[in-house]
């Protein structure tokens, strides 16, 4: 039986690719589809590589826009942050703008967590993979975070040996 042969545009592979380099009457080569492949898989690869990452780059920030006492919402993450600062010496107020991540406990204002070990790496990992499902790139993503990302004390088997 004989592979069976797919034709399509060059549009059709440009956006495949993500890439707006093969438009118009360009039709590309084999080289230079391979080339862009590699360079999509090394981006996606580097994005879902979190222990490249620092604390800083898993910072997210939210403001408090009215006084403590006006917060309805016993679960509001802005209240579990305000106790955060206040128990660091902070005295929050409207306007205070609190930097914080989400740790394996739950969320922390950014100043304290001291390693990055604590950062909730299953949180992140679903981040990116939501947007890439969302942008409908969904042959890129990786569906679990690996064992040695998680808990720094296994080894992957190259380090073993």
């Amino acid at each position: 039986m004989s592979p069976t042969t797919y034709y399509c545009q060059d549009s059709d592979v440009s956006d495949y690719l993500q890439i707006d380099a093969f438009s118009g009457s360009t039709t590309p080569n084999g080289d230079a589809v391979d080339e862009a492949i590699q360079n999509n898989e090394k981006f996606i690869d580097e994005l879902y590589d979190l222990n490249s990452y620092e604390i800083s780059d898993y910072v997210m920030r939210r403001a408090m826009h009215r006084k403590k006492e006006d917060y309805k919402s016993e679960t509001d993450l802005i209240l579990t942050l305000i106790e955060q600062g206040e128990s660091i010496g902070m005295t929050p107020s409207e306007g205070t703008t609190f930097y914080y991540v989400k740790s394996k406990d739950g969320y922390k204002l950014e100043s304290m967590v001291d390693d990055i070990e604590d950062i909730d790496i299953h949180y992140h990992w679903d981040i990116i993979t939501t947007l890439l499902n969302k942008f409908q790139l969904n042959n890129w993503i990786k569906k679990k975070p690996p064992l040695t990302l998680i808990d720094k004390k296994q080894q992957s088997l190259m380090e073993w040996m």
